[in-house]
């Protein structure tokens, strides 16, 4: 996708994010989010991936 293209919408991970995935997935200047399926359920793996993601969306930022 081209950066013009990317920059016009949201872009969403499709697959299953986690822990230990998520800030490489923050850092991927195409993707806007992620879904979270089953670490949702544990609360501090859920509140440990949203505050990799907010760390770095604000350092770039996209938030």
């Amino acid at each position: 996708m081209s950066p013009a293209a990317a920059a016009g919408m949201r872009i969403q991970y499709g697959g299953s994010a986690n822990a230990k995935n998520a800030p490489e997935l923050s850092a991927c200047p195409d993707i806007d989010g992620f879904l979270v399926g089953g670490a949702s359920l544990d609360a501090s793996k859920f509140i440990e991936i949203c505050n990799s993601s907010v760390v770095h969306y604000k350092a770039v930022g996209r938030l």
